[in-house]
């Protein structure tokens, strides 16, 4: 999802999601709709149904569906996002459906932002020019991709002259932007907090998203369809491979959903270790540790080229170099630091959750850990 600036002055600046996310949403539904309807005429029609027919029906159920899944990524992501510097902070807003929430639904500190930067996005044998906000962990959030680096940095240049950091005095003299936001302090809609003394536990399992999994399975279906009617096109070496590949996609996506449906996930934080555990019918399939002492950061990524977002709890060493990765600074010479740095970081990736959500679990596992091991500024 790019971002483009709606409005910007002294008092804010609003980014809203560019039309081109939604312009091609749109037409991968309507080459959905030409493959699908001429289809579905035909199969209420009298006529004897051809192979076509159905090969016609999956294409477009393939598009059509494929689509659809595409606006429900894009829901989860920030409807508008507002640097108010009235406020001095970063203002997050979901959406919901079509619409954006008007109340906030997680806010970044002007205080937690470092700086605003450009850097080369390689894809194939293309370069664009991503706009990205680094926050003083390190992290790195995107807000604006194109070909174009003189756009890259008129958008930069906006942002950056319109952003006030100075500062800010509510009535009682009190820095108005002194913290950032905490998160699911107690027991959320998607989260269990589980805490004592020495210890506190986030539970939590993947929403049942029931558009996404139909969505999913009709997709499966269609593209099934068109295969298996185009089968008796094919020479019996084609037709092995169609199979061998189709029952391939169709376990690997359908033992996905099943693993969801049934897994859970633990994050638990004690005075010496912080442990994440993934469990399946409550038997406990992954575990990553990381001890409190080399802990240097709990950070959210979003990458808006990849669509690639988690939550990292990294040493100083993978923090150091996933800041490279991020920047696109890495060089040749980076590739296995690189590798190693991202396999063997802790990782969190909450797939079921929006923008905000993400925001917020960041601030919940930062004031757990600084309330469990004392460990601050993380």
């Amino acid at each position: 999802m790019v971002y483009k600036i709606r409005e910007s002055n002294a008092d804010r600046t609003i980014l809203v999601p560019s039309k081109t996310m939604g312009i091609i949403i749109f037409i991968i539904k309507v080459i959905g709709l030409i493959f699908l309807l001429p289809g579905l005429l035909v199969l209420f029609s009298e006529e004897p149904l051809d192979n076509i027919v159905f090969i016609l029906s999956g294409i477009g159920l393939t598009f059509f569906v494929g689509g659809s899944m595409a606006s429900s990524y894009a829901s989860k992501l920030p409807g508008k996002m507002v640097f108010n510097n009235t406020l001095g902070k970063l203002q997050i807003f979901d959406k919901i459906g079509k619409f954006t929430r008007r109340e906030e639904s997680a806010f970044l500190s002007y205080n937690e932002i470092a700086n605003f930067g450009i850097r080369k996005i390689r894809f194939n044998n293309s370069v664009s020019y991503g706009v990205y906000l680094e926050k003083k962990d390190a992290a790195i959030w995107d807000l604006f991709q194109s070909n174009s680096e003189n756009k890259a940095r008129e958008f930069l240049q906006q942002v950056e002259n319109n952003i006030d950091f100075r500062p800010k005095k509510d009535k009682n003299q009190t820095d108005v932007n002194q913290g950032a936001v905490i998160g699911f302090t107690t027991d959320s809609e998607n989260y269990k907090i589980e805490k004592t003394d020495t210890k506190a536990t986030i539970i939590w399992r993947r929403k049942l998203e029931l558009f996404n999994t139909l969505s999913m399975l009709v997709f499966l279906f269609g593209f099934t369809l068109v295969f298996y009617s185009a089968k008796d096109e094919m020479e019996q070496v084609g037709r092995i491979i169609a199979f061998i590949f189709l029952a391939v996609v169709n376990s690997l996506v359908l033992w996905g959903i099943f693993v969801s449906l049934f897994s859970r996930f633990h994050l638990t934080i004690e005075p010496n270790e912080i442990t994440y555990t993934k469990f399946f019918l409550k038997k406990p399939v992954k575990t990553a540790k990381i001890e409190s002492s080399i802990l240097h950061s709990v950070l959210f990524h979003f990458n808006v080229s990849s669509g690639h977002s988690a939550i990292f709890l990294l040493t100083a060493e993978q923090n150091q170099m996933l800041s490279k990765i991020n920047k696109g600074e890495a060089g040749l010479g980076d590739v296995f630091a690189a590798f190693k740095a991202h396999k063997g970081s802790l990782k969190i990736y909450g797939t079921s959750l929006s923008f905000s959500e993400k925001v917020r679990l960041e601030k919940t596992i930062q004031s757990l850990i600084t309330e469990i091991t004392g460990r601050q500024n993380l």
